[in-house]
């Protein structure tokens, strides 16, 4: 589906763009705040007018395409429909034109048709990439270019789906249709955070005021936008036939981030940028540079229109750049090493053939221009590839690829200690032999290897692919058997010594980068820190305990991965192709071939083969046919898949064409399932659908402060229909309330609906919100669940992972086996055993400085007899599932071997105490570790999940949030064998040492703030009587601890807090609940205690379930102040109620 395929028609187009993409980086004039982009100069001009005028307005617009369709059609030759600025949907933003030139974008609107574009010349066109509204079908959403017919011949077009319905992240629903129309794409939040920076930079450059229409004009056509200046956009200025930028668009986000004094980027801002396309412009003088004139200014100047007639679906086949651009294609550097005619050990019959396939693959590719250089038996020697790689390899630019393939033996050699292999081994490929004396003069070392890839990744910033179709597992490999059986004319690309061991410890002197890297300098080092890793993809035949083959002289490995490859079109990422081989290979061969990424993972894993683009048809589940026939999914138990999972197969061709499949018995593995299914096409890749992925069925229970029971009932039936066995509403509070206490569930979280927002607590404790409160009611009044679906969703998915176990487990398959140990290590160095009970660790912080801090160490050891694979899930607070403490993510670790859980690497993790846990005083958090372990390799990708926002804090105002504190900045059994997978759990509490401690600074920061006030209120304040029976006596709770220095400000703070803290809650309702047009608004004064909530819902607090009501009444005030001050008045009339109270 279109949603699916965005972000690779984004890498798409900056990989056919690259030679006409150029970043630039510009000052915000007046701030600590840099625009950054990329400017796009193809090899066409006349797409803009080169004559300048003064700007008063800027126009936003969506341009109802992708970013690589959208960028041809606004740089068409001579058609002059164009704006200056497309913000991609990951944030980057094209400059197409300077911005003091224009080109039409508004067309037939107010002021500008008849008048010479005057509208057009007056005004800065900002463009957002995003298919703007869609048309609901049979499950699913359509572009408006869908289905539509022919004029010519009559014929009904392809339909053309966006996403389905259920998918809530990928579009808004309005209630009250726009022009017709209720489902509109969503933006990105990169999209809306470049936005803000490019509209502070052209306001401060152009001298435009930073406002904006009034919400009650923001969706309308008048002939006043010709005389307003600010920011409009495009419906604006057209009463029809528009709609953009669309009620998908959110308003509150820009305007606060445009008109707040200081903007905090919420990104780094930095897509265009890092990726490395040479110089940067500094000025805009630089940027025009790069635009010479191409025509007289006083040449005369067309009426434009706008880009009335655009279908994205257009461009898919024309090129973004022109022939004499395109005619440049990226270049595939590859080094090939095939051995088979061995010197020493014992020869090969198949590497030669495998180079020559990866040849032909390579040279019949149209994709790319491949440069190809071979080192084959006698030429392949350790010195020759060595400078294969930096004579050759080295040739490449940061715009094209390298690979290096090598075919022939591999071995191990033994380590020393200070490279820390959990088996004692450097792993080797085996060069030409011939003439040398000792095995290091042969053996090339991973370590070398590791150096030469680094060296090329700093030299050249190319994509890096290397591909080993050989074996490094000594004499012990777990395959043996099974292979000889089945595989009598095997060819086993593996050597040994003549005892069948490891080859001996070389000197260091003998390393290939001995000369740079000396042994003095890294004693007491991690090989982290002296021996970086460049930034590739490694795909090895197998495991290092497998043997590679090869049958009928060619390489198993090298003979699958073409296969896959050509079958696929080269349309393949390296984590699908991962899969396919593995799918394939696992009926036939004893035989796991692997994908590394030491850097980049969730990035590199999604690329294309060879860094090529992939054409945007994704879905997450396939169906193929392996090997010996079976069908079978690429997703399994670990994916949420059970024996009675509703699978649906769709035809890839026709995706009306469906066939129902069903989970054969004993089908369902940790990441692939078997199925029964008849009339599928044996060479065919089905798309696949599979019911209730990934979920938890929660417990919500609703807490509604202020929503009307319409509004709520509402807002909870909009939630259940889009559930998908996500969650549902029940808890304890609702069985009471229906008398039926007996039979309901505790509730996992209430759901709480306040201030025209919705926001999580676990049951009981309803100041401290797990996630940022979500807002439901829009400018227009209209209610929109979809953020908030989205993270109930999220929260599910976390749940299901966190209570993931194997249902079937084999009943030989160990209870515990994997042994986990903590270590803390203090700042001193020492290190302390920490406890474990219950699978529960209890940690405890250090105070360094003003700092709470601490480090710790988690031991994972293999305590059975077998080789095991295993990941380790980390899941935090914020409902993160992060999957980086293990580099390769999914590990196989060998019997009795243990390792060190660690970020990049690293063998220790930190803990920080976050400023939340403080802030909203939690006693202690808990988080979790995750292991999944199974004796057979899995992929763990789909499991990842990035935070959800936090609660604000007293720092965020327009702070971006990136402080991710996630708690973490034995006897043998007689040896078994056992199949299958199984699950292992460690809780983390951290205990929270300034629990009940509130510096006096920081809680009248929290109180003074409408977005925190109501939550600190609740959470450190009570309220007492006072001699007459009135609460109206502020205390902070018993139990906070008053530093000495602190008394005076804590009763400076007493003094202040009954009218500033209720003040501060009822502004924030009012602004959020007055967007309801439903709502009455009323204006409400008076002396009373109203202004205490904590204990009581007062009169006002039952109204504002009904109203919109704006109180002003301050405690002990009284009726001659307001006769006198005649205040009252003056509010009536700016807010313009029609009653008051």
């Amino acid at each position: 589906m279109r949603f699916d395929t965005l972000t690779q028609i984004e890498d798409r187009f900056r990989t056919e763009a690259a030679s006409a993409l150029k970043p630039f980086s510009l000052p915000v004039p007046g701030e600590n705040l840099t625009l950054k982009g990329t400017l796009f100069k193809p090899n066409r001009s006349d797409y803009y007018y080169e004559s300048a005028h003064p700007k008063q307005r800027i126009v936003l617009h969506f341009t109802a395409g992708n970013v690589r369709s959208d960028m041809l059609t606004l740089t068409q030759q001579g058609r002059h429909v164009s704006v200056p600025f497309v913000i991609a949907r990951d944030g980057t933003i094209y400059q197409l034109f300077p911005s003091k030139f224009w080109s039409g974008h508004l067309g037939a609107g107010v002021g500008n048709s008849g008048t010479g574009n005057a509208q057009d010349k007056a005004t800065i066109g900002i463009e957002l990439s995003n298919y703007g509204f869609l048309m609901p079908k049979d499950g699913n959403l359509e572009t408006i270019y869908s289905r539509l017919r022919d004029s010519n011949t009559g014929k009904i077009g392809p339909v053309d789906l966006y996403t389905s319905l259920a998918n809530t992240q990928a579009y808004t629903k309005i209630d009250h249709p726009f022009r017709e129309q209720s489902h509109y794409a969503s933006y990105t939040p990169e999209q809306l955070d470049s936005l803000i920076i490019l509209l502070r930079y052209l306001t401060a450059k152009y001298n435009i005021p930073r406002q904006f229409l009034p919400p009650e004009k923001r969706y309308t056509t008048n002939s006043d936008v010709v005389n307003f200046k600010g920011i409009v956009s495009h419906i604006n200025y057209r009463s029809s036939g528009k709609w953009d930028i669309g009620p998908a668009f959110d308003w509150k986000t820009v305007i606060t981030g445009v008109q707040v004094p200081t903007y905090l980027a919420r990104s780094v801002q930095e897509t265009s940028v890092a990726r490395g396309m040479g110089t940067i412009l500094t000025s805009e003088e630089e940027i025009e540079a790069q635009f010479p004139a191409s025509r007289e200014i006083t040449a005369p100047e067309e009426e434009a229109t706008d880009n009335e007639g655009y279908n994205p679906n257009d461009y898919d086949e024309k090129p973004v750049l022109d022939d004499d651009r395109t005619a440049s294609k990226k270049k595939v550097y590859a080094l090939l090493v095939g051995i088979n005619n061995y010197a020493r050990v014992r020869k090969l019959g198949g590497c030669l053939n495998d180079v020559a396939a990866v040849r032909r693959y390579l040279e019949s590719n149209t994709d790319f221009d491949a440069i190809i250089e071979e080192l084959t038996d006698a030429d392949a020697t350790r010195q020759g590839v060595a400078e294969g790689f930096r004579n050759f390899l080295s040739q490449a630019d940061q715009d094209d690829t390298v690979l290096f393939y090598y075919s022939g033996h591999g071995t191990q050699e033994t380590a020393d200690a200070i490279w820390d292999e959990t088996d004692d081994a450097l792993e080797c490929i085996v060069c030409y032999d011939g003439g040398t004396t000792k095995t290091s003069q042969f053996l090339l070392t991973d370590k070398e290897l590791r150096f030469l890839i680094h060296e090329l990744s700093e030299k050249t910033k190319a994509h890096i692919v290397t591909i080993f179709d050989c074996c490094h597992s000594g004499d012990n490999t777990r395959n043996a058997g099974a292979t000889e059986a089945n595989y009598p004319d095997r060819n086993e690309r593996r050597v040994t010594d003549k005892a069948g061991n490891a080859f001996p410890k070389r000197d260091w002197d003998e390393f290939l980068f001995s000369d740079t890297i000396k042994k003095d300098s890294v004693n007491g080092k991690k090989p982290a820190d002296f021996l970086p890793q460049g930034t590739h993809v490694q795909m090895a035949a197998c495991e290092s305990d497998q043997v590679a083959l090869e049958i009928a002289r060619e390489g198993v490995f090298t003979k699958t991965l073409l296969k896959m490859l050509t079958d696929s079109g080269g349309n393949i990422s390296y984590n699908t192709l991962r899969s396919r081989i593995r799918q394939y290979m696992r009926a036939g061969f004893e035989q796991t071939p692997r994908v590394y990424l030491p850097t980049n993972a969730g990035k590199l894993l999604n690329a294309g083969f060879l860094n090529r683009r992939i054409d945007p048809q994704k879905m997450i589940c396939e169906g193929t046919q392996d090997k010996n026939g079976t069908w079978q999914l690429n997703v399994g138990a670990i994916h949420g898949v059970k024996s009675t999972s509703d699978i649906t197969l769709f035809d890839p061709d026709d995706l009306q064409k469906t066939f129902k499949a069903k989970v054969r018995k004993g089908g369902v593995f940790v990441d692939y399932t078997l199925l029964n299914v008849i009339g599928l096409d044996d060479d065919t890749i089905y798309k696949a659908e599979v019911a209730g992925l990934l979920t938890q069925e929660l417990v919500l229970e609703v807490e509604n402060h202020d929503g009307t029971l319409k509004e709520a009932n509402e807002l909870t039936d909009e939630l259940l229909k889009n559930a998908s066995g996500g969650f549902s509403f029940g808890g304890e509070k609702e069985a009471k309330a229906e008398k039926d206490s007996g039979k309901a569930k505790p509730a996992d979280y209430t759901l709480h609906i306040r201030s025209g927002e919705m926001y999580l607590t676990r049951p009981g404790d309803p100041y401290r919100p797990l996630i940022r409160p979500i807002q439901y009611v829009q400018d227009e009044g209209t209610k929109d669940t979809t953020s908030v679906l989205a993270n109930l969703q999220h929260v599910s998915r976390w749940h299901f992972i966190k209570n993931l176990k194997n249902e079937d487990k084999p009943s030989d398959f160990p209870v515990q086996p994997l042994t986990v140990e903590l270590s803390r290590i203090q700042a001193d160095g020492t290190s302390t055993p920490i406890n474990l009970a219950n699978d529960t660790a209890e940690l405890d912080y250090e105070k360094v400085g003003n700092d709470w801090k601490g480090t710790i160490q988690i031991k994972v050891t293999n305590a059975t007899a077998q080789d095991l694979y295993f990941c380790a899930a980390y899941l935090s607070k914020e409902f993160q599932c992060f999957l980086d403490f293990l580099p390769q993510r999914v590990q196989l670790l060998e019997a009795g071997k243990s390792l060190f859980l660690g970020p990049n690497g690293k063998d220790r993790i930190n803990l920080k105490l976050g400023t939340v846990e403080r802030e909203y005083n939690w006693p202690q958090t808990e988080e979790a570790l995750k292991f999944i372990i199974s004796t057979k390799e899995f992929v763990a990708e789909a499991l990842t999940l990035e935070e959800l926002p936090k609660p604000l804090t007293s720092g965020d105002r327009r702070k971006d949030l990136k402080d991710r504190t996630r708690g973490f900045d034995t006897e043998e059994d007689k040896p078994l064998e056992f199949s299958g997978w199984g699950t292992q759990t460690l809780n983390l509490v951290f205990r929270n040492p300034m629990f009940n401690h509130i510096p006096a600074t920081t809680l009248k920061a929290l109180l003074d703030w409408d977005e925190t006030a109501y939550f600190a209120a609740g959470l450190y304040c009570d309220v007492e009587s006072d001699a007459t029976g009135q609460p109206i006596i502020w205390k902070l709770k018993k139990g906070l601890v008053v530093p000495e220095d602190e008394r005076n400000l804590f009763d400076d703070i007493k003094l202040w807090l009954g009218n500033q803290v209720e003040t501060a809650q009822r502004r924030k309702r009012y602004r959020n609940l007055k967007k309801d047009p439903a709502r009455l608004r009323i204006v409400a004064e008076g002396d009373s205690w109203f202004q205490y909530p904590i204990l009581l819902q007062d009169t006002l607090d039952q109204l504002y379930k009904c109203y919109a009501i704006r109180s002003f009444a301050e405690a002990g005030d009284t009726l001659k102040n307001y006769v006198k001050k005649k205040s009252t008045w003056m509010r009536l009339k700016k807010k313009g109620q029609k009653f008051s109270w």
